[in-house]
């Protein structure tokens, strides 16, 4: 099975962009800026960092074993995965 982010354009929901996103893409976070989207990948242990300007995945980021969960602080400055298979939290800094 194939998962895919999609992002919809608000005022005629159109889909200008999508993403592949892996076997099974789980949990999205917004910055509070809205420039950067995060989505964590339970099965690759992974979580994916979207600039929304470009539209583009621009990094991926290995974390823990089974990533959960994603939380970003209200400055926008880290990010915390929480790892459900290890018991762990990640934190990168933004």
């Amino acid at each position: 099975i194939n998962y895919f982010l999609f992002i919809i354009k608000k005022k005629n929901f159109f889909f200008p962009f999508f993403f592949f996103l892996g076997n099974l893409p789980s949990e999205v976070a917004v910055t509070p800026n809205g420039k950067r989207v995060y989505v964590t990948n339970v099965i690759s242990g992974t979580i994916y960092v979207i600039d929304t300007a470009t539209n583009k995945v621009t990094a991926t980021i290995h974390v823990g074993n089974g990533p959960i969960g994603v939380a970003i602080t209200p400055d926008g400055s880290k990010v915390y995965v929480v790892n459900g298979n290890d018991d762990t939290v990640s934190v990168i800094d933004t």
